[in-house]
């Protein structure tokens, strides 16, 4: 019994360590000194919004970055494919970006929320279903529901940098327009704004094609240059 106690423990420790020492790669904010804030777009994608998103991204001339679930980007390859093969040309003809978000949209119980929602075979597995799909190489990860447990550890393995973004500037995809719209202009320079352009079970309307454009125009008036992830990171 007290073998097993000490093991546990040994184990809880180097879980500990290693938690420490991958959440400080972990990508939250960029330099200031461009002025460039970065735009994502979570739990995608979706046959309605994503290539409205797209819409408004081009008539603004940005980039941004997508975190897709897997289990989404398959069911949407079968139910509409060519929504679906038209979201990836945009893609990757104007220099969006997509990320890993989930293998699939489950909601998290109060044991993964400490202790990581998805495995590393899974998190690997949905990693090569995200290439093979996008064509593309997938290396950002945000953790589903922004968990900080296992998912940064096994992010780092599988050759992926974490991506959090500011708390302060997580726009909820069911909150009334004007709130959003202002939690969105309060971004400054290298924030990584979190917005959604999916839907899953636990929200109510989706209001990001409403929010998007004002929330856009007023960021440039502040002189920012709203970009893709890794354009915010890499400065």
């Amino acid at each position: 019994m007290e073998k097993r106690k000490r093991m546990i423990k040994s184990k809880r420790r180097i879980y500990l360590r290693e938690w420490i020492r991958y959440s400080k790669f972990a990508g939250t904010e960029g330099a200031r000194e461009d002025k460039l804030v970065a735009l994502s777009f979570d739990d995608g994608p979706h046959p309605d919004n994503t290539p409205r998103v797209i819409e408004i991204l081009k008539e603004n001339r940005i980039r941004a970055t997508f975190f897709w679930i897997v289990e989404n980007a398959i069911n949407l390859s079968y139910s509409h494919p060519i929504i679906f093969k038209k979201i990836l040309s945009e893609i990757k003809n104007n220099g969006y970006e997509v990320g890993l978000h989930a293998p699939n949209d489950l909601k998290p119980t109060i044991y993964s929320r400490f202790f990581g929602h998805f495995t590393k075979q899974e998190l690997g597995e949905a990693k090569k279903k995200l290439e093979t799909l996008t064509k593309t190489d997938v290396n950002l990860y945000r953790p589903h529901y922004l968990q900080l447990g296992s998912g940064i550890i096994h992010a780092n393995q599988l050759g992926m940098t974490t991506v959090l973004g500011n708390l302060l500037k997580v726009v909820r995809p069911d909150g009334q327009i004007r709130s959003q719209v202002k939690t969105l202009s309060q971004a400054g320079a290298g924030n990584i704004i979190i917005l959604h352009d999916g839907q899953n079970n636990q929200q109510g309307k989706n209001r990001i094609l409403d929010v998007l454009p004002e929330g856009v125009r007023l960021l440039k008036n502040k002189g920012l240059k709203p970009t893709s992830v890794s354009k915010v990171l890499e400065n």
